[in-house]
């Protein structure tokens, strides 16, 4: 794709983010410029940064949340340096395997060899197609003996 139709598809991308290849395809392709496929625009979409992702779903917080939050932040406040050295700093990440996104899991189940029927061991893994990693941090020591 030239540079004119490059900029053409960046304009169409920028008037609605949220649409598809397909969409996407039909309104360029609906221009005065040549025909081009789905595979051309993505392609195209890749080689220009631009790529979607799915938005992660998270729950919304309640005013309870919230008011907690702000009470923990103002009892935190007056905290010194050696006092925030010993909180242990968290986080999680979720690698996805063979590009499906795992929405049929609603829990993990941790199936161990003795305590479950090869029947179940092949479902289980075949529904576990998201890894999740904890990882944690700390500057010195984190609990005083």
């Amino acid at each position: 794709m030239k540079e004119k139709g490059r900029q053409r598809l960046s304009r169409l991308v920028k008037q609605n983010r949220r649409q598809r290849v397909a969409q996407l395809r039909a309104q360029y392709n609906a221009g005065p410029s040549a025909s081009v496929s789905e595979h051309t625009v993505q392609g195209t979409l890749l080689d220009m940064g631009l790529c979607s992702r799915r938005p992660t779903r998270v729950p919304l917080l309640a005013k309870r949340h919230c008011q907690l939050c702000l009470q923990w932040a103002q009892e935190h406040r007056d905290w010194t340096m050696d006092e925030w050295k010993r909180v242990a700093w968290s986080d999680e990440s979720r690698f996805l395997i063979h590009h499906i996104d795992g929405h049929v899991v609603s829990g993990y189940t941790v199936c161990q060899t003795n305590s479950c029927s090869p029947l179940v061991q092949q479902v289980i893994h075949r529904l576990m197609v998201a890894v999740l990693c904890f990882g944690g941090r700390s500057h010195g020591r984190v609990w005083d003996p």
